[in-house]
């Protein structure tokens, strides 16, 4: 097809004003009349060339987002001139001048067009080990089979509307809603034409290759429900207002899901179902159902009210005495001796709730996956004490399911869950906001949740109405937008390289616990600065809780690891304790961060003996902390083979994520490749500061290798020092001195 380079350098993407004079074109295109006047050109360049078959999806991507948002640009300009409309102007100038000249380049042969393959929509995902693989088509017709990324916006209305100029530039995943109050306007009443315009925008999404996620989510229950039955109307906290554990409500929920789910179910494009949107429970004294459940669970966990008071250190004489907990808050949370087994019941309670709506669905359309949106609730105390334990809710859905921008979140809900992870609410931007973005931040942020197990992303929100949250979103901003949109189509391109760096074998584990979450203030903080520092170091980790550890199942999860890290854990369960000699004897070393380790039970107990002595990095808070946590890595011989550094101290570069592995003849960016006489690595490299750094890449023993970028260097030069722009992101090839390989072209 012309040229189209699958897998060379993509100078054309980032970067890209390769012409003199661009400076100048820039500037003069920032008025309206001058930028309307470069989109008419731009469109023009792209119409020839998309009539010679070297129009790439980049290219379609760009001219149409350019074209879009000429329109937008008009009305921001009046509205709002001093924010979005500057922004729009300087971002929207940008992007057509450097499209113009990438485009300029590939008429005059001086460029080659950039392919990324599309989705055949007649073949559905599917999970394949971690990740999603299906069928996709290049440009010039040829089929493979290979893991794919979805990504796109949300949702219903204003993206239905958009859909085909967000399928033309790129998009494969989109979100719409099944709203209870729209489709049952009232008792015994049924509004079918809902269901049939939905069928309609699905079948048409699903046409241009677009898949769809649709919102099943109980917390919307019709007003005329609770009309008829007032004491349903309670608050449990978030969104969710009715008794979870009422067999009325959930016979009316129950049979709304099914209904509207089977009339949905045979249309293809339908392809994942979101059973709850950011599920937050912490009302519970309003829920009549809270204090039989409550005690049912402690009569079953501690069998008799002398064994609870010898854990509580209380003096009940009957199970009649324990009384629900009040509700905590941020502001004046407790910590009561029971609180272990509350933040345990409210865990199993909603596992059990969404495992339920997971079963409704599945009863109208068992080949739909299912996901929960969840917040992030696992990091502080206040947040455990609100039944939200990923390892229970992601246990029993196809797939995972989070609500979040980044972070360890996605570590740690990709390694409890071992399941591709979608993100159907995917916050880049704020809503209402109308501050400037910095460039790069959404496409570094992007890059980063796949590189940390992110397999499909719908970006929230897209569309223009009166409300007032809509401002600053997507269709106001051209550069994050295209950004985000080129980000996806790089990934799609290069899934397989993302799947190989991801699934590179893990050195080293996490433990996550809840208990110390409750109890140890430190424990969140250490966790996400152990996993940064190992991501500084290229040692590819997993996380693993308690309940793995209790279950034996840590060796089984990550056999090729060789150290256990438990970063400020004071607190343990006595099951989790009992398990670690067992990973001990699996040939796998503890490191232990911080002081007190395990030093009570789940019941703040004192433990009158640790048995176990694990090698010890003290003093956490010291500016060493990733020195120290080196050091004690490799006294276990856990190192990384490959290192990005700092050219003049040869230390790892502070705030840069690098994640390396063997490259294999299947990936994309081995397809020129047909002779290679150096060993070859994909390697990527992620600056999450707001400052520029420079680094080399160096083996073990310190030989300084050779790297080609993918992304943002001309084609075929090769360089040894790397400059890494702020927010910037590389990725690319590394092989020994000197670079030896035949481009076979």
């Amino acid at each position: 097809m012309h040229g189209f380079r699958h897998g060379g350098s993509l100078c054309a993407l980032v970067g890209l004003v390769c012409v003199v004079g661009c400076a100048a074109a820039w500037a003069q295109t920032t008025t309206q009349e001058g930028l309307a006047g470069a989109v008419e050109q731009l469109s023009g360049l792209a119409e020839k060339l998309e009539t010679e078959g070297r129009l790439d999806p980049y290219g379609r991507m760009r001219v149409a987002l350019a074209a879009r948002f000429m329109d937008y640009f008009k009305e921001d300009a009046e509205k709002h001139p001093d924010t979005l409309g500057a922004y729009a102007a300087r971002d929207l100038a940008r992007i057509v001048a450097e499209e113009s000249g990438r485009l300029k380049a590939i008429e005059n042969g001086r460029a080659a067009p950039v392919d990324s393959p599309r989705r055949v929509a007649s073949e559905l995902p599917r999970i394949v080990r971690e990740h999603l693989a299906q069928k996709v088509q290049w440009s010039d017709g040829r089929q493979e089979d290979r893991p794919v990324f979805l990504f796109g916006f949300g949702h219903d209305t204003h993206v239905q509307n958009d859909i085909e100029l967000l399928a033309q530039m790129g998009i494969n995943y989109c979100q719409a809603q099944l709203w209870w109050p729209g489709i049952v306007p009232a008792e015994g009443q049924w509004n079918q034409a809902w269901i049939d315009n939905m069928r309609r925008s699905i079948g048409r999404a699903g046409e241009l290759g677009v898949l769809t996620d649709v919102i099943v989510s109980p917390h919307y229950m019709p007003g005329w429900a609770f009309e008829a039955n007032p004491r349903w109307r309670i608050q449990l906290g978030g969104f969710l207002g009715w008794p979870i554990n009422d067999p009325k409500p959930r016979a009316l929920m129950a049979g709304w899901i099914e209904r509207a789910v089977r009339e949905l179910a045979d249309t293809k494009a339908f392809w994942s179902a979101c059973l709850i949107n950011e599920p937050s429970f912490f009302f519970w004294t309003a829920d009549p159902d809270t204090k039989r459940l409550w005690r049912s669970f402690l009569i079953s966990r501690h069998g008799t009210v002398e064994k609870l008071n010898e854990r509580w250190g209380t003096e009940y004489k009957d199970w009649s005495e324990t009384s629900v907990y009040s509700n905590p808050n941020e502001d004046n949370y407790i910590d009561p001796p029971g609180s272990y087994d509350w933040m345990r019941f409210n865990d199993e309670r909603i596992a059990s709730f969404i495992e339920w709506l997971g079963e409704r669905v599945h009863a109208a359309a068992p080949d739909k996956l299912t996901h929960a949106k969840l917040l992030t609730r696992s990091f502080r105390p206040y947040d455990v004490m609100q039944g939200i334990d990923p390892e229970l809710i992601q246990r029993t859905a196809d797939l995972a399911g989070t609500d979040d921008g980044a972070g360890p979140s996605y570590f740690l809900f990709k390694s409890i869950a071992a399941k591709p992870l979608v993100n159907s609410e995917h916050h880049f931007l704020g809503d209402g906001s109308t501050n400037d973005q910095p460039q790069g931040k959404v496409r570094r942020d992007l890059w980063l949740a796949a590189l940390y197990g992110l397999d499909a992303s719908i970006a929230w929100i897209w569309g223009r109405d009166s409300r007032e949250y809509f401002v600053g979103n997507w269709s106001y901003r051209p550069g994050p937008t295209e950004e985000y949109l080129r980000t996806g189509l790089d990934l799609m391109r290069l899934m397989p390289e993302i799947v190989a760096l991801r699934e590179a074998p893990v050195r080293a584990t996490i433990l996550y616990s809840r208990t110390s979450v409750l109890r140890d203030s430190d424990h969140a903080d250490l966790l996400t600065r152990t996993a940064s520092a190992l991501l500084e170091m290229n040692i590819p980790f997993g996380i693993v809780t308690e309940q793995m550890l209790s279950a034996g199942q840590v060796q089984k999860r990550h056999p090729s690891a060789s150290v256990l890290i438990l970063p400020g854990v004071a607190h343990l369960p006595q099951d989790a304790m009992d398990a670690l000699p067992w990973v001990q004897r699996a040939g796998k070393s503890l490191i232990t961060i911080g002081p007190d380790f395990a030093k009570f039970d789940a019941y703040h107990h004192p433990r009158k003996d640790v048995s176990i002595s694990p090698l010890n990095v003290a003093d956490p808070n010291a500016p060493a902390f990733t020195d120290r946590l080196r050091n004690a890595l490799q006294q276990r011989e856990v190192t990384s083979p490959i290192r990005f550094v700092d050219p003049e101290t040869q230390k790892n570069l502070s705030g840069v994520i690098v994640r390396t592995a063997p490259i294999k003849r299947g990936h994309s960016t081995f397809s020129k490749r047909e002779k290679v006489e150096c060993p070859l690595f994909l390697a990527t490299a992620v600056n999450v500061t707001d400052q520029p750094v420079r680094g080399v890449w160096t083996d073990h023993e310190g030989t300084v290798l050779t790297f080609e970028d993918q992304l943002n260097l001309q084609p075929g030069e090769p360089v040894t020092a790397v400059r890494l722009a702020e927010r910037g992101v590389i990725f690319g090839l590394l092989a020994g001195s000197p670079w030896a390989v035949s481009s076979g072209e």
